[in-house]
């Protein structure tokens, strides 16, 4: 999932785009997102793709801004919905430290087994 900021200046997202036959279609230059409570959609125009040899860091301004708490249906396309090229989900907020989040954050939990078997090579 991405996290976005609900700002209206450029924001960067890095995907990994399926892309088989760039002659036939290019990487994406459209952004359609879908606010899952609303479900209104609304389709970005890219401006700033810097392609990488597995992944694109992609220059985002989305104006109006997202809304903060809400979770957004992401799908990137070339030039119609059928060329898409990703999938994914945004997620709007404001907090800092969500893209630092981790479930076992500050605990390790140690693997125990009642396994007495010795394999030799």
């Amino acid at each position: 999932m991405i996290v976005l900021e609900p700002i209206v200046t450029s924001q960067l997202i890095t995907v990994t785009q399926r892309l088989t036959d760039l002659s036939a279609n290019p990487r994406a230059n459209k952004l359609q997102i879908t606010d899952e409570e609303t479900n209104v959609s609304r389709v970005i125009t890219l401006t700033g793709t810097t392609a990488y040899d597995y992944f694109d860091n992609i220059t985002l301004t989305i104006n109006p801004a997202l809304k903060e708490g809400h979770t957004y249906k992401a799908v990137l396309y070339y030039n119609t919905i059928a060329n898409y090229t990703w999938k994914g989900k945004i997620f709007c907020t404001t907090q800092p430290d969500v893209r630092d989040y981790s479930v076992n954050d500050g605990r390790y939990t140690e693997n125990t087994t009642t396994n007495q078997f010795i394999l030799n090579d």
